[in-house]
This record gives C-alpha cells, structure tokens and sequence, in this order.
C-alpha cells in the first residue's frame, strides 16, 4: 500500500525522504491488528507519512535559521573588522601628524622625543573609544580624534609637567 496525494507523490517530499515516509507509513500499517479497515490503515499510514513530512519540514527550517544566523554573524564580524580597520586607519594617519603640531607649537607640548611613544600610548587607549564611537567616520575622524587626544594629554600630562621657570 502506498500512501500518495492526488498527483502520486507524498505531498513536500522528494528522494529519499519520500522513501522514508512510506516505510515509516507501511510499518505503522503493518504494525496494526487485522481487524482493522482499510480506511483506517490509510489513516495509519498517511498520519505516520505526515510526520515524517512535518520533521523534514521543521528539519528543513532549522537548517534555514542556522544558516541565516551564520550569515548574520558573518556579516556582524565583517561589519566590525571593517570599523576597526577604519578606526586603525584614522588614528594612524592623525595622532602622530598632531602630536608633532603640538610639539612644534611655540607654547608646545615637550614630549621629550617620546612622541612615538606616546602615539602607540594614546592610540591604544583611545582605540576602544572610538571603535564605540558611533560619529566617527572619514569626515569627523580628525577633530573628534583630535579632541580625544587634547582630553587624553590633559589628563596624563597634568601631572607630569613642571613648573615654568621664573
């Protein structure tokens, strides 16, 4: 006995997973007393090939939620390499050009030919900042990097400098 819809086919199910479905549909008929009708072992048998056709079906869309979360992931990672990529770029191509225009300035910061130092400093401490700074992109990079820095200085250097001679 086969269980079939009306064009002969288990109704969402192809290949192997149809030949799955009218085994499972023959052994719950077989698995029946004799004494049972016909119609009633179609029903046995189309209700076991119904739930091997609703697994497949629930099998089917996790799959798809697992995919798509994977893709959504993938393109979260993506998404986030690509910021700290920029934010590695905008603070290599501003902290050190300013801290040089600090230092050259006639009322300058001394860095006491530290300023390399104090580039990798200030944009290590700075990076976690900015990679949460949802303003900063190619347009804001320069003042809002530069504004970090003068906050940065102020709050290492307030302590380190000395008095101006009299």
């Amino acid at each position: 006995m086969r269980i079939r819809s009306d064009n002969g086919a288990l109704p969402e199910l192809i290949g192997e997973t149809q030949v799955y479905a009218q085994e499972q549909a023959l052994q719950a008929i077989l698995a029946l007393p004799e004494t049972m009708s016909y119609e009633q072992m179609l029903a046995v048998g189309k209700a076991a090939a119904q739930r091997v056709a609703r697994e497949e079906r629930e099998r089917k869309q996790e799959e798809q939620e697992r995919e798509q979360a994977i893709q959504e992931l993938k393109q979260r990672q993506r998404v986030q390499r690509e910021r700290e990529s920029s934010v590695d770029i905008f603070l290599s191509i501003n902290v050190h050009p300013y801290l040089l225009e600090l230092e050259r300035a006639p009322d300058g910061v001394d860095f006491e030919g530290k300023a390399f130092q104090y580039v990798q400093r200030i944009s290590a401490d700075l990076r976690p900042k900015l990679l949460g700074d949802p303003l900063l992109n190619a347009f804001t990079a320069r003042e809002r990097i530069r504004a970090a820095v003068d906050e940065w200085l102020e709050q290492e250097l307030s302590g380190v400098q000395t008095e101006e001679p009299a």
